[in-house]
């Protein structure tokens, strides 16, 4: 899980982190109104300074629990790696070599060559690979000479409908809002595509690795 997709673990749990975040921003922006509304109302120079000074220290407050939030939540995000290596480690080490060596040198073989198992794996590691850094946008765009009827498919078969069909739908409708509903909705999968991808690889092994 990056660190996009752990914000967006933490706004859906209402961690304190985005509570602090949500609350300091909320203030910050009365701050700003409050000194707006004393440039545009009052007209006398001390009143209109007191309503800016007042402004000023609430907006500041805002953002010092907005701070205070991202700190927070950078420290979260840094145990919940921490977590994370802990249990990769307790992974079984031939495994995680059959893992290595999938993305190293299958995900890396002319595509043409591939059998229909080692396909779909890799399309589907491309595709995760690509939505856990720069969303469908960057995937349609570094990726444009994909066959999209073929990655549906090949998302079912390696993890589910659900997942086939946020794709389907941002590849009909993604551009409406810039992929902001599709690129939510696919961070929020659990399991991942990834988490099924890894199982996929090692159920599929013999054929993976032939």
């Amino acid at each position: 899980m990056n660190k996009k997709e752990f914000k967006k673990k933490c706004k859906k749990e209402k961690t304190t982190s985005y509570k602090l975040m949500l609350l300091g921003g909320i203030i910050s922006t009365i701050g700003l109104i409050v000194v707006l509304l004393s440039f545009i109302i009052i007209k006398e120079f001390m009143p209109q300074i007191t309503g800016f000074v007042i402004g000023g220290i609430v907006a500041f407050v805002g953002m010092i629990l907005d701070l205070t939030g991202e700190i927070i939540l950078a420290k979260n995000y840094k145990e919940y790696n921490k977590e994370k290596i802990k249990k990769e480690n307790n992974i079984p080490l031939e495994r995680c070599k059959r893992w290595n060596l999938f993305i190293e040198d299958i995900c890396n073989r002319d595509i043409s060559t591939l059998n229909i198992i080692q396909k779909n794996a890799v399309l589907c590691f491309w595709y995760d690979a690509e939505m856990n850094s720069g969303g469908h946008s960057g995937y349609f765009e570094n990726y444009s000479g994909i066959n999209s009827k073929e990655l549906y498919k090949a998302i079912i078969e390696v993890s589910n409908h659900e997942i086939a069909k946020n794709y389907k739908k941002a590849i009909t409708n993604g551009e409406l809002d810039d992929y902001m509903e599709t690129d939510d909705t696919y961070y929020e999968f659990e399991p991942s595509l990834g988490d099924f991808l890894e199982e996929y690889v090692e159920k599929y092994k013999d054929k993976i690795f032939e």
